[in-house]
């Protein structure tokens, strides 16, 4: 099980709120130095030897994002260019507190969820240590002569044939039985967050007008979306996600739609997932505390790859114009995928994914 309490804690790994974008601008500061100033707030000097040459104190300031600019010596573009970077700074606190509020509170009810849990084992092995007291007394009498009867071994699981090159000497994989196990104890509270800046030359695998139908194809290009892996089989995947999934928008006419890819890194998931179904639902939990379901238009039984040893799902849900005003509207902060064996909550790091790919479509004449 994940340690909430480390959630709590997220000043401690400073979180990247902005990603660095690639526009900068070229500005003045109050002391009358060219500086660069990039798009997350962080600048460095035009003059590369004195940049070479500042003091410690100054490259602090410079990656503190703390750049006194002189705003009348700028240009149109430029103090337009400004102005974003500053809104995006406030837009990236905003959002930041309310996931320190999020974090805080689920932590509270999973401590009190593991004290009821530990109220419970304590007042059942008082139980269990009194009955053991109990028949000794009964034994040591002479009232109960016969021994008691010895367990059954248990057979042992068999291992799944890889784990993601997790061939690691003197290390134990993990049984089938225990994968499936773990797999079912993974409803956990998201972490940590990166909030990706949105950017103005979006990338498109096809934009396109259909010389049939005459309407135009529009789809984001494919990035990662979310990945998850249980703590107890991150020593075997040495790093990497046991599950992937990457996605991107695409559109139609007037119909959008997410579209999404799962890899798992099992030729056996098929087993622990089973199918992903015509109206299967994939509930989008939002930071604003709304929940979205979206629901899927294909149908995917996963098809394995041999040379890979994975398991690959794909499938695409409808947005409809009522669900795309709330997705525009607020950042994920998680996610449910309901699989023919189960769901799973996956906690989400893009928080921006489809607030980004939409503005892209969007975007699109």
């Amino acid at each position: 099980m994940r340690l909430k309490y480390i959630y709590l804690v997220f000043l401690i790994v400073n979180i990247a709120v902005i990603q660095q974008a690639t526009a900068q601008i070229k500005v003045t500061n109050e002391d009358g130095d060219k500086i660069i100033l990039m798009a997350d707030g962080t600048w460095k000097y035009a003059d590369a030897s004195k940049q070479a040459t500042a003091s410690n104190d100054v490259k602090a300031k410079q990656k503190s994002g703390s750049a006194k600019v002189n705003k009348k010596k700028l240009t149109k573009a430029e103090k337009k260019k400004l102005e974003k970077i500053e809104a995006d700074k406030k837009r990236s606190e905003k959002i930041r507190k309310k996931l320190a509020k999020q974090r805080e509170r689920k932590a509270k009810e999973e401590a009190k969820k593991r004290a009821k849990e530990e109220k419970k084992k304590a007042k059942l092995a008082a139980k269990a240590a009194k009955k053991n007291k109990s028949k000794k007394g009964k034994t040591a009498k002479g009232k109960s002569s016969k021994k008691p009867k010895k367990g059954k071994k248990g057979k042992k699981g068999k291992n799944n044939k890889r784990l993601a090159d997790s061939n690691k000497k003197g290390v134990k994989k993990p049984s089938k039985k225990l994968q499936a196990k773990l797999i079912k104890q993974q409803f956990k509270p998201f972490k940590k967050v990166r909030i990706v800046e949105y950017q103005d030359d979006c990338s498109y695998s096809m934009n396109e007008v259909d010389e049939f139908t005459r309407k135009r194809k529009i789809s984001t290009k494919s990035k990662f979306f979310f990945g998850y892996t249980h703590p107890r089989l991150q020593e075997f995947l040495r790093g990497e996600h046991y599950l992937t999934c990457e996605g991107y928008m695409s559109q139609v006419g007037s119909l959008k739609s997410l579209n999404l890819k799962f890899t798992i890194d099992s030729p056996t998931a098929q087993d622990d997932y089973g199918n992903i179904l015509e109206g299967s639902r994939l509930l989008v939990s939002l930071l604003d505390g709304t929940v979205i379901t979206l629901v899927s238009a294909e149908q995917d039984g996963g098809r394995i790859d041999r040379s890979k040893q994975q398991t690959i799902y794909k499938t695409f849900f409808i947005v409809d114009s009522s669900s795309e005003k709330k997705l525009k509207k607020s950042e994920i902060s998680q996610v449910r995928m309901v699989w023919t064996k189960g769901y799973e909550n996956y906690d989400i790091y893009e928080v921006d994914f489809i607030i980004n790919a939409l503005k892209c479509l969007n975007k699109v004449d």
